[in-house]
């Protein structure tokens, strides 16, 4: 089956692919070219800071949780060079750094759509509030400000806005997207097998009915409210709008230019931005003639890395960082393979200098083996040294599966876990076979079911049941391994599983999670449990050198293009490549669901 949906892909978007291999080949041709001059590092090309100098925050990069080593993201193609673009973990420790950095003045918060999921943006939400505590400004400005951009831009001091931009005010949505009459006409039928009960499993939603089902609706309505009821919260308490009053400007569409939201009290004043700039020299003390030094958050940590973790190289903290869809093998940079990350767990296992691990889930699942057999790595861990999860964006379906066994689960408000539930799914193409393309097949087997899993035939009932069998033990295992960690009966996860979905505030009054923090709560909280003040971090998997990551990096490079240039259509194309992931048993989120 898998065979066959990369023969029918791989020829629908060869030509495109084709293509773009030609692109693809020219940049390793660049790389290889300055390589040298690449090596030789951007710490030392970074510029000293001044007296007076700002940290200028422009999220224009897709935030990760661990820092981005891809050389074709990073390259300054201007001066030949590389600048560091910091994850959520290093921006943090940034924005941390610089708020006891004399040179520092301030942060310039330039920003428009934020690239990063609603945990992470609440993370960094929480590190520019703790940075204004030190005396220093949070200053805002935007041409066009986002939903989300709003959000963040709440925590500082002052909101400036172009005087024709434009802000958006509207309230969070997610759209489904069905496949169902499209494979209809293909002649291809979807065969979903779920265990019994797991009714909220939507992630097979798409390939067999053409809306949502009313368990669907039902969860996603929950969470995306329990996610707006924070943002607005937090909003509130920043701007001094009442909630209800935040609720009728987004019901009313009552924000529509940068005007209507300064007069509604969500800015604070429209300015041109050589008038902000200005602005911002007065409040650095400087004249308007000489020259602002703004400092990018990437060109900061090159030159304050060395800082950034001091402590006892004797006590250690590891943060094992697990980051993308979970997949059985070894993986790649932007998944999560069993191989590679119990391969990072016994790595901080076996390190005597490694007090506790907190391990940094932020994944949809994917894999129930592979999660099974991370979530044994865990165990094995948690028996020697304390484990403590801190979950992202997201930490559903396997990426709670690995995440149950912890001594303690921190989680963002904003964060999508739970999922627990499984699901199969094959594929009948008998008719895009026989009756669109005119391919007819013919079988020689020795077994009455020989030729099980094969996409050319309907399933006979005894299949179906034999898959509906292994679903079902897999649920009960996953319900099981909920039981042990999280010190439940397995009737009372079994009521709050069924593949629901739950923002991380709820998941903490269901009992799913202890704490809501974030990576920074999880590794203290891991420093106290073993009784240590003086540590360092060590991250983990540790960075590659340049030329491993330039190789390791082409594949996500090439979806990165695709992903620019297909825009909407690049939605419709993550569809079409679940079909061949979904081989064996799943644990995992919603293929494309996406929260605007």
């Amino acid at each position: 089956m898998n065979n066959f949906w990369k023969t029918f892909f791989g020829s629908a978007f060869g030509a495109m692919v084709g293509v773009m291999v030609s692109s693809v080949l020219a940049v390793v041709l660049v790389f290889v070219m300055i390589g040298a001059m690449i090596g030789s590092g951007s710490e030392s090309k970074a510029k000293p800071l001044g007296s007076a100098s700002v940290l200028h925050l422009k999220l224009d990069y897709a935030l990760s949780d661990q820092t981005n080593n891809n050389p074709f993201e990073n390259l300054n193609r201007g001066e030949f060079s590389t600048t560091s673009k910091p994850g959520l973990y290093d921006l943090v420790k940034v924005i941390n750094h610089a708020s006891s950095d004399d040179k520092i003045k301030g942060i310039y918060l330039e920003i428009s759509e934020v690239p990063a999921g609603m945990a992470n943006a609440q993370e960094l939400r929480k590190a520019l509030v703790a940075f204004r505590t030190s005396g220093k400004f949070v200053y805002t400005y935007s041409d066009v400000l986002t939903q989300k951009g709003l959000y963040l831009a709440t925590a500082g001091d002052k909101i400036f806005l172009n005087p024709a931009g434009d802000v958006e005010f509207k309230g969070l949505s997610t759209t489904f997207i069905s496949f169902k009459r499209l494979l209809d006409k293909m002649g291809v039928q979807a065969e979903v097998f779920r265990p019994e009960g797991n009714k909220f499993k939507s992630a097979v939603e798409p390939f067999f009915l053409e809306k949502m089902s009313p368990e669907n609706r039902a969860q996603t309505f929950k969470f995306l409210n329990t996610m707006w009821a924070e943002m607005v919260g937090e909003m509130s308490d920043s701007r001094k709008i009442a909630v209800a009053d935040m609720n009728r400007i987004a019901d009313g569409l009552e924000i529509y230019n940068t005007m209507s939201a300064v007069k509604l009290g969500m800015a604070d004043s429209l300015l041109y931005k050589d008038q902000f700039i200005s602005l911002m020299k007065k409040k650095c003390g400087i004249e308007d003639k000489e020259k602002l030094r703004l400092v990018g958050p990437g060109e900061y940590f090159d030159l304050v890395k060395s800082k950034l973790n001091e402590g006892s190289k004797d006590n250690k903290i590891a943060v094992v960082f697990a980051e993308g869809e979970i997949v059985y093998g070894k993986g790649d940079n932007e998944t999560i393979g069993n191989e590679s990350l119990c391969k990072q767990l016994q790595k901080a296992r076996e390190d005597d200098k490694v007090k506790a691990v907190v391990l940094r889930v932020n994944s949809p699942g994917g894999s129930a083996l592979a999660s099974e057999i991370i979530w044994r790595e865990v165990e094995i861990t948690k028996a020697k040294k304390p484990v403590i999860v801190s979950m992202g964006n997201l930490a559903a379906s396997g990426g709670y599966y690995i995440s149950c066994g912890a001594n303690k689960i921190y989680a963002d408000p904003g964060t999508l876990t739970g999922s627990i539930g499984v699901f199969g799914m094959l594929y009948n193409a008998q008719g895009l076979l026989n009756d669109k393309l005119g391919i007819l097949t013919d079988t020689v087997k020795t077994n009455r079911y020989s030729d099980f899993f094969s996409f050319a035939r309907n399933m006979e009932d005894a299949e179906k049941t034999y898959l509906n069998r292994s679903v079902n033990d897999i649920y009960q295992l996953f319900l099981k391994r909920v039981s042990d960690g999280r010190k439940m009966s397995v009737a009372n996860v079994d009521s709050i599983a069924q593949g629901r979905v739950w923002a991380g505030r709820d998941a903490l009054g269901l009992g799913l999670v202890d704490e809501l923090g974030t990576l920074q709560d999880a590794i203290a909280a891991a420093a106290k449990e073993v009784n240590v003040t003086d540590y360092s971090i060590m991250t983990l998997p540790e960075s590659g050198d340049f030329w491993q990551s330039l190789f390791e990096q082409k594949d996500n490079t090439v979806d990165a293009y695709m992903k620019k240039n297909l825009g909407e259509g690049y939605k419709i194309l993550e569809g079409f490549r679940s079909l061949e992931q979904t081989r064996g048993v799943q644990a995992r989120m919603p293929f494309n669901m996406e929260i605007q």
